[in-house]
């Protein structure tokens, strides 16, 4: 069974439900799997379970376990973080990541290679050095970085940059999952549009 290059849809609504007794109005965040274009797995988010709870669409909280809402400053570590990233300060990059992060680049993405990178050494050598090597002026844009339960942050945004040897350009969707523990990122996991990056990297 081959697994789709595009293996992971990011959806991100707005959820608005209004009656007499309650207003949900709320974000919602839903990661879906998809093998050969059927479903096969999808998780939600949303922060708003009280809400939930009091229009009848979840069971009562009290028989589920809490799930802690997210500290903001896990948001301001990721967001300092990608700003460390457009002025390639490598040391600040370095100082925010565990000693012991595992960190996943997307599959069949051209460093996926390395996966799982143990350690922030080897982040920056088998990920950012590579980057530097091989492209021109990478930078994200159009960042958005999202609120997510029991220490996630959701980053989306663009990839645009030029291949060193064929002058080519990508302009490529992301969605990074972040995990931070302490004030240290313990766990990234990247989705990325790899065939367009890919397809750059062997065109001559």
């Amino acid at each position: 069974m081959k697994k789709l290059n595009c293996a992971l849809i990011l959806g991100i609504a707005l959820l608005t439900t209004t009656t007499a007794i309650s207003q949900v109005n709320d974000k919602f965040y839903a990661f879906t799997d998809v093998w050969n274009g059927k479903l096969a797995e999808e998780i939600g988010y949303t922060t708003n379970y009280e809400g939930l709870e009091k229009l009848g669409l979840v069971a009562p909280l009290l028989n589920h376990k809490r799930i802690p809402a997210i500290n903001n400053s896990d948001i301001e570590i990721i967001t300092d973080l990608y700003r460390s990233f457009s002025i390639h300060d490598m040391k600040a990059v370095k100082n925010v990541l565990d000693k012991n992060i595992e960190w996943y680049e997307a599959d069949h993405f051209p460093y996926a290679d390395g996966n799982p990178y143990m350690g922030p050494d080897a982040v920056i050598t088998g990920v950012f050095s590579r980057i530097s090597n091989e492209w021109e002026n990478w930078k994200i844009t159009d960042l958005k970085v999202y609120e997510m339960a029991n220490g996630n942050v959701l980053g989306t945004g663009r990839y645009k940059a030029k291949c060193k040897k064929n002058g080519k350009m990508i302009n490529a969707q992301f969605a990074h999952l972040w995990k931070v523990n302490n004030g240290k990122v313990t766990n990234f996991r990247q989705y990325v549009d790899t065939k367009q990056i890919a397809d750059v990297m062997h065109k001559f």
